[in-house]
């Protein structure tokens, strides 16, 4: 899946004549965790989707933040997830998760 990142990135940087489509996938799709211990959290997304596609994002937004987001990463076929370690206790601070596909038109 690293490849599709790196692919991904280079095509939106330099542009090119494929068009790139951003979908947001609906909640029902994917499941997010989050977990508070005692001096961090982890918020874990997962999607799973064997479609073919150019990228896929995680992110969150805590309330009064900017949104974080990254690149999923394909762990086993067909299945994407991503993890984020913050370094405070913020579970109940989650103002929204989502997951956004990137594919070509």
């Amino acid at each position: 899946m690293i490849w599709k990142g790196i692919l991904f990135s280079f095509i939106m940087a330099c542009g090119s004549e494929i068009d790139v489509i951003e979908e947001e996938i609906a909640i029902e799709e994917y499941s997010w965790t989050c977990h508070d211990y005692e001096d961090w959290t982890d918020i874990n997304i997962e999607y799973s989707t064997c479609d073919d596609i150019l990228s896929i994002h995680a992110a969150y937004k805590l309330i009064n933040r900017p949104w974080e987001s990254r690149f999923m990463e394909e762990e086993e076929d067909c299945v994407y997830t991503m993890s984020f370690r913050l370094i405070e206790e913020v579970c109940m601070e989650i103002e929204a998760i989502k997951v956004i596909g990137y594919h070509e038109s």
